[in-house]
């Protein structure tokens, strides 16, 4: 009689274990391949190239991430340069009045250019009495972030536009035309309504996120701005070359307007971020972070020497035991030793890779910018930056910057440079007037009508 025997089913276990098995013989297949047929094995090389390298060193990547917002649209080129008939120089009788944040402060804006006495300049006339260009007076120059938070918005950019000022967009010019681009329907000049601008599928994709929407403060200064207004600011430069000004910033060439500054290194002037020339308040450093770890990492491992605890055990991070040893360890060490052995182990090659950041958390751009500034030779090559933005900060006069955004919205000053021509160059002046807070006429998702770090809880 035959005995019958039933297979019985593989366990999971076992479909498991044939899997591996079949997937390490299929990568061992490949592996040889690769080394029959000479192909370079680019992990394998990538490893061994690597594997004794600490993480600072090794090669980095950096990933902008996809922001909230479409391109630029309407802004012709991101850098422009000033008409050299405007700049100040001996007998033309020009003055350059460079204005900080005006958010919409019509007032102060009146009685500053009051205060200068500033003065329009004229049109030559032709035989025939046709105008021909201008000539003498002053020129208005802007900072960014005209607009936005304060009460008058349109007005302030009426008088931008009737003198023929310049300016550069600041982050709330950027953040009105957005909101203009997003709304269904827009208010231009006394009409009611009129159609809002063609949005591509993919930027509506975009202006629809939760970013772009319950805004009141928003909405209500995208609706005071007539089309002609709107299109003004649209083509708007991010960054402003205003050239060669001897004695404004001494020992520097060129000067440039930046609503909120440059990234130190990037060059020419034209391949700088736009989000970060609008936002930017700090830098951070990703090569110098992980050295700082690298640095507290050797510092607690000579700790546990010290105190004869195996190397061995210590390596193993994932312990509990070794992670509340670990952390002991690091909470005796000192601030000045880590720094210490820190800058023991920095490179200059590890500011290579800077990261722009809207907060205060990081180094201060304008520290990055001297320091950088002071590399460069000759002096000629050197660049100084007028720049708003950073209320917090205030009115900042440093060797290679000038920071004018002194909080007129908030309360405080509204503040000026008055450049003109003299003998040497020209000479500068800092003129200011006081403000009064406007009543919030709304409040936003960050605040009381802005998006401004200090404005957040």
């Amino acid at each position: 009689m035959a005995l019958a025997i039933t297979p019985s089913l593989p366990t999971a276990r076992y479909r498991r274990l044939l899997s591996l098995l079949l997937l390490a013989g299929a990568l061992a297949f490949v592996i040889t391949l690769y080394s029959q047929t000479g192909t370079p094995n680019i992990l394998l090389a990538w490893t061994q190239k690597h594997k004794n390298q600490p993480p600072a060193d090794g090669p980095m990547a950096v990933y902008h991430a996809e922001s909230a917002r479409p391109p630029l649209e309407g802004m012709p080129h991101v850098l422009a340069k000033l008409d050299r008939d405007l700049v100040p120089v001996p007998g033309n009788g020009r003055r350059l009045v460079i204005v900080g944040d005006v958010h919409g402060m019509i007032e102060p804006l009146n009685e500053l250019l009051d205060k200068i006495n500033y003065r329009r300049p004229t049109r030559r006339r032709d035989e025939d009495g046709a105008e021909g260009n201008e000539e003498g007076g002053d020129h208005l120059v802007f900072v960014g972030d005209m607009i936005n938070k304060g009460p008058s918005s349109s007005a302030v950019v009426d008088l931008a536009m009737e003198l023929g000022a310049s300016a550069v967009r600041g982050n709330h010019e950027d953040r009105i035309l957005l909101e203009r681009a997003s709304m269904a329907i827009v208010r231009a000049g006394d009409d009611d309504s009129v159609p809002a601008p063609v949005i591509d599928k993919d930027d509506q994709r975009v202006l629809s996120s939760p970013a772009q929407r319950g805004n009141p403060a928003d909405r209500a200064c995208a609706r005071s701005l007539s089309d002609a207004q709107a299109e003004w600011l649209a083509a708007l430069p991010a960054i402003l070359d205003l050239g060669f000004l001897p004695g404004c910033f001494p020992g520097t060439g060129r000067t440039i307007v930046a609503h909120a500054g440059l990234v130190p290194g990037i060059t020419p002037l034209s391949a700088q971020d736009p989000w970060a020339v609008m936002n930017m308040r700090s830098l951070s450093y990703p090569r110098e972070e992980l050295r700082r770890e690298e640095a507290i990492d050797a510092l607690v491992e000579a700790a546990a020497v010290k105190f004869r605890i195996s190397e061995e055990y210590l390596s193993d991070k994932d312990h509990w035991t070794n992670r509340r040893i670990r952390k002991k360890l690091r909470s005796d060490l000192s601030e000045a030793d880590i720094e210490a052995e820190f800058l023991r182990r920095t490179k200059p090659s590890d500011r290579d890779i800077a990261v722009p950041s809207d907060g205060h958390g990081g180094v201060p751009w304008t520290d990055a910018w001297d320091a950088a500034q002071l590399a460069v030779e000759p002096d000629s090559r050197r660049t100084a930056v007028v720049y708003g933005h950073d209320s917090k900060a205030g009115f900042r006069d440093r060797p290679f910057s000038l920071g004018l955004d002194s909080g007129c919205v908030k309360g405080k000053e509204l503040t000026a440079l008055v450049v003109e021509a003299n003998a040497d160059g020209v000479s500068r002046r800092i003129v200011s007037v006081k403000c009064s807070k406007p009543k919030p006429a709304g409040k936003s998702l960050f605040g009381e009508g802005g998006d401004d770090e200090e404005d957040r809880p």
